[in-house]
């Protein structure tokens, strides 16, 4: 009866520590859990309607805020991420601010870098994308079972992964960078922390749309 006791009071905790463990890892992953519900859930049109209004919105709210670097092309954008073109091919230009204030300059200087990263990181994506698909291609026919290509999503998707955890750094460092810039200038370090925002939301809607083009063209390739 006693052996029953400490057995059942072993399994509460073993549970209880389970259960804890699965609460921090939903936690930490709720982001990625979200945009895998919304690859499934969602078409890749709708997914792709989405992510190309969330950038119109975020275009707006910088134009709103002064910014005037005009960002990458979102057809750039959309290649980018698809691995058909090199970030080379895309080009952020940060316009002549002579006649604006120091702050504004701050500002345009801070999104014209975003934007580059932008691009640089889609590039990543595309490449990330296109080695999988190759790898997938490279073996024949009678190897191409669900498990390696199971095998070769779930690689592809840890460096995806990888890049966004240095994704956030980044931007996080460079966002800081221009934090301390403008309260030099006397500006407003709020509008440089708005981009955080921004980043975030773009992201989302990008990861969402990317797990979802994956899916899809793994149904392809079959």
């Amino acid at each position: 009866m006693e052996r029953r006791s400490k057995r059942k009071a072993i399994l509460c905790i073993f549970l209880a520590l389970v259960l804890l463990m699965t609460g921090i890892l939903v936690v930490w992953q709720g982001d990625n859990l979200k945009a895998y519900a919304l690859s499934k859930l969602l078409s890749r049109q709708t997914l792709y309607d989405r992510m190309h209004q969330v950038q119109d919105d975020n275009r707006q709210k910088l134009a709103d805020q002064g910014v005037t670097v005009e960002a990458p092309p979102q057809e750039a954008l959309d290649k980018l991420i698809r691995g058909e073109i090199p970030a080379d091919s895309v080009s952020v230009a940060l316009p002549e601010t002579a006649d604006g204030s120091a702050q504004t300059s701050v500002l345009n200087a801070c999104a014209a870098e975003l934007y580059r990263y932008q691009v640089s990181l889609y590039a990543e994506l595309g490449n990330v994308w296109q080695s999988a698909r190759a790898e997938w291609k490279s073996h024949p026919k009678a190897e191409r079972t669900a498990k390696l290509k199971n095998a070769i999503k779930m690689e592809a998707m840890s460096t995806c992964y990888g890049l966004e955890a240095e994704a956030d750094k980044q931007v996080a460092a460079l966002l800081e960078k221009y934090r301390a810039e403008m309260v030099s200038v006397g500006g407003d370090p709020s509008e440089i922390d708005a981009l955080w925002s921004v980043y975030c939301s773009e992201k989302a809607s990008v990861k969402a749309y990317y797990l979802n083009l994956a899916k899809i063209k793994e149904e392809k390739q079959q």
